[in-house]
């Protein structure tokens, strides 16, 4: 069930993030809840243009990054089994924060926040999204650059296949600073499919 609480964050994220570059906002109304997926915020909107799938991760603190979930219940009312989006969008925005996170010695760390803006194309060659070569997935882990092996602590390895993962997604990750601005000439580059 959607809560204006969440729906008001990602107004307010747009605003800062995006409006300030010189995009074209949706309106309060056009933002589109993904109810199946509200306990990651899940909303569907249209920015420039562009149809965006936004959900934000959520921080788990046994294991490194932050996980998503990015589904769907089929039309067949017969079959409630939930089902992997297919390319009926054109960008994931992911917001991920480290907030909850201690460092290796349990300081509690200075949070930082970004926003990943994956292409549906890159969701497709990684199987993330639904193909015909491809079931896809439900759900899957985003690895900000500060995402780190947790197994000082007696828990999550920050495994090889997570570092070669972290790679490739943070070519679509945008740092937010203190003021929650992005770097728009990356944003610009990614929208235009050129990473």
């Amino acid at each position: 069930m959607e809560t204006s609480n969440s729906r008001n964050e990602l107004t307010t994220l747009l605003q800062t993030s995006f409006a300030s570059l010189g995009y074209k906002l949706p309106s309060a109304d056009e933002l589109v809840s993904h109810d199946h997926n509200a306990q990651y915020h899940g909303y569907a909107f249209t920015l420039n243009q562009k149809r965006i799938i936004y959900r934000k991760a959520k921080v788990t603190p046994d294991r490194p990054g932050a996980f998503l979930a990015l589904w769907k219940r089929p039309a067949d009312c017969k079959n409630n089994k939930p089902i992997p989006l297919n390319d009926e969008f054109d960008y994931l925005l992911v917001e991920v924060n480290s907030e909850g996170l201690t460092s290796t010695n349990n300081q509690v760390t200075n949070i930082e926040r970004g926003l990943f803006m994956f292409p549906v194309n890159v969701l497709l060659k990684k199987d993330i999204v639904s193909s015909l070569n491809s079931k896809g997935k439900t759900a899957f882990r985003v690895f900000p650059p500060w995402s780190e092996s947790r197994a000082l602590k007696g828990t999550g390895t920050f495994s090889n296949s997570a570092k070669v993962t972290q790679r490739w997604q943070c070519d679509y990750f945008l740092k937010q600073d203190q003021n929650k601005l992005i770097d728009l000439s990356k944003l610009n580059k990614i929208l235009a499919n050129a990473v």
